[in-house]
């Protein structure tokens, strides 16, 4: 996969991407110490992490591919609430047909 790309053939393993997701959760896989949410679209590809320690990332993958630059401590109080949210709902979801999402 090359993570550089975007768009249905970015995604070679399932689940694979059909264009109508707009949000997506990323977890780490050994410990669960962050999560992110990714909303991505045609305008933009954002994704906004929070660490078990508290610390928070928010990234416009577009502008930034290598996430170097950190916009959380700038956000909007508000984009980082509707976030926050997206985030937790996705966590807590279950299966494609609960977790699947336009929005």
């Amino acid at each position: 996969v090359n993570c550089g790309l975007r768009g249905p053939t970015s995604f070679a393993t399932a689940p694979f991407w059909e264009g109508t997701e707009s949000w997506s959760s990323i977890q780490d896989a050994a410990n669960n110490t962050y999560s992110c949410v990714r909303s991505v679209n045609t305008t933009s590809d954002l994704q906004y992490c929070e660490w078990v320690s508290g610390e928070v990332e928010y990234y416009d993958v577009l502008a930034d591919e290598w996430q170097m630059s950190n916009l959380a401590p700038t956000m909007d109080p508000a984009l980082q609430a509707t976030f926050h949210a997206r985030l937790m709902e996705l966590k807590g979801c279950d299966g494609r047909k609960q977790c699947h999402t336009t929005n």
